[in-house]
């Protein structure tokens, strides 16, 4: 006999919510659903669920002559959020609102990107303003993504429209902004780890590390490792090695995964251990295949950037890796590393060329070139004697 699988959270409360006598009359299946499909997209996403509710709210609402207009941007959005571009091209009518979701539709197909007219600003729904906020800032257009931004910002997606406007502001280069953002986030939400790490990484480019250690310290995120890790980014960045060791006791309290090792092999290396760091970073390549639990595979090519990039600055690796997969607190540390050793060489911080008539070994090997020429030539004149 086999067991009853225990349903899950979300089929329970969908049950609920759409269960009762209330919700067997027409027009109150129809918004039960609408709202339903909202929590599917917001809450649990998964838009194909979203567009299969909202569809049959749709049908229900047509056939009873049921105004549209609360329906169709939930619709579009499902559709949207499904990757059903021509449906949206297809179906979409004539207003401000259909307008503007074609148009993203066709930009998603590779047409020309969408501006939101003016008289339309007042008549857009949150959920169009929201995707085009998302859609805007993921390609590249910053002060549309903050317009749209604050147009869709509501109770239950404040924050979300917050990380965009942040996000844009960080793109943009202004790192003091973004991280005021990040800051009162990261403040409402320990859990979201993300949001603390972007706050550093925003401190970090304006040349505020010191300041992310002291919020770190105050107000830490709920996820101590992450915490820990942060700190000791951050103290390497300002040169504290009694807060990098102190970090790197608390990582190794927790856990001795592989960028505990990465780390662990940092701080060797900066405090002359350089043979520990050797083999603190053959530890962490060993576990970087095994020794993590990640669902994201992205995670495992991050982690194992700032191993190589660790390899490189102790010179038993290859080259330091692109810096659009290493973390950005993690490059600016490096680049600061490699800059420095660039200095020391006196090419006044910029990366040097090499220059094969500045090399030290280029004398003896211009003297080797030159006795080999007399020799050929001499062998030359023994020939035709």
């Amino acid at each position: 006999m086999t067991e009853k699988k225990e349903k899950s959270l979300h089929d329970q409360l969908r049950e609920i919510f759409l269960g009762g006598e209330e919700k067997d009359r027409p027009l109150d299946r129809a918004r039960a659903l609408r709202e339903q499909a909202i929590q599917e997209i917001e809450t649990w996403g998964n838009p194909s669920q979203a567009l299969e509710d909202i569809t049959g709210a749709v049908t229900i609402a047509r056939r009873l002559g049921e105004p549209l207009d609360r329906y169709l941007p939930v619709y579009y959005r499902a559709l949207f959020l499904t990757g059903d571009y021509h449906a949206i091209i297809a179906g979409a009518g004539g207003s401000h609102e259909e307008a503007l979701w074609r148009g993203m539709a066709g930009f998603m197909t590779k047409g020309r990107f969408p501006l939101m007219s003016r008289a339309g600003r007042l008549e857009y729904s949150r959920h169009v303003m929201y995707e085009y906020a998302h859609m805007a800032w993921r390609n590249g257009f910053s002060r549309e993504a903050r317009a749209a931004a604050a147009g869709a910002r509501g109770f239950l997606n404040g924050h979300l429209c917050d990380r965009i406007v942040a996000e844009s502001w960080f793109d943009e280069g202004r790192y003091r902004k973004a991280a005021g953002i990040f800051k009162k986030l990261a403040m409402s939400n320990p859990d979201d780890g993300g949001v603390f790490v972007r706050y550093c990484d925003a401190c970090a480019l304006d040349g505020r590390a010191a300041a992310a250690v002291s919020f770190l310290e105050k107000h830490p995120p709920a996820h101590g490792h992450l915490r820990h890790l942060l700190l000791f980014s951050l103290a390497a960045i300002i040169d504290d090695r009694d807060g990098m060791r102190r970090s790197l006791d608390a990582m190794g309290g927790i856990a001795r995964g592989s960028m505990f090792h990465q780390k662990k092999a940092m701080y060797e290396r900066i405090t002359g251990d350089t043979q520990s760091a050797a083999a603190s970073l053959a530890e962490a390549r060993k576990l970087l295949p095994s020794g993590l639990n990640l669902n994201a595979p992205g995670h495992a090519a991050v982690i194992e950037a700032s191993i190589a990039a660790e390899e490189a600055a102790l010179g038993c690796g290859g080259s330091f890796p692109s810096q659009e997969i290493l973390p950005v607190i993690e490059s600016v540390y490096y680049e600061r590393v490699f800059s420095s050793d660039i200095k020391e060489e006196g090419s006044g911080g910029k990366i040097a060329v090499w220059n094969p008539m500045k090399s030290r070994v280029m004398p003896l090997v211009i003297l080797l070139m030159i006795l080999l020429v007399l020799f050929l030539a001499y062998l030359d004149s023994c020939v035709w004697r």
